[in-house]
């Protein structure tokens, strides 16, 4: 059973749109304040769940009398309603192109983050190589006495002998 009639039944009342009853209510019970919490919590979903399923006779019958007592409530429902009825209206403009966008943009953001990794990769991996490189050459230079290209290139100590070998065994 849908509450959406209460409206046209009990109009909304400007004047008590603050709520102020309720508090009042709820600062002159003091011990049953959870109570009232609880209750309007629970009042308060049934109402959601108006809008989007049918309600069993007694929650309804809970919602109705809920209605007919607070005019906030009903000022609530109302607001609700208009909500959805807004949001409904509102449609999304079809654009056939939209997925391919999404994904050129999402190629161009992989390209960038890659790029971007890349360049902040590159100083730490030059650097190493660059110790590596420089390690070498103090090897070279204190395994041969010399940093001469045929030590750099290890043919510093090759004789005509060892190239006619080498080659005898092509």
């Amino acid at each position: 059973m849908r509450i959406r009639y209460w409206l046209d039944i009990y109009p909304l009342d400007p004047d008590n749109c603050t709520g102020e009853g309720r508090q009042n209510a709820t600062k002159n019970n003091s011990t049953k304040g959870n109570e009232v919490m609880h209750i309007e919590s629970n009042i308060k979903d049934l109402l959601i769940r108006s809008f989007d399923e049918e309600l069993s006779t007694t929650d309804a019958a809970r919602l109705e009398q809920a209605l007919t007592q607070s005019s906030t409530l009903r000022t609530e429902f109302r607001k609700m309603e208009n909500m959805r009825k807004s949001i409904s209206t509102l449609r999304v403009k079809k654009d056939p192109g939209f997925a391919d966008d999404v994904l050129a943009r999402l190629k161009e953001e992989g390209k960038k983050t890659l790029n971007t990794v890349i360049a902040s990769i590159f100083p730490k991996v030059a650097a190493a190589c660059l110790v590596v490189f420089l390690l070498s050459l103090l090897a070279i230079y204190f395994s041969s006495g010399t940093l001469s290209v045929d030590a750099i290139i290890g043919v510093d100590e090759l004789t005509p002998e060892d190239a006619s070998i080498y080659l005898g065994y092509r």
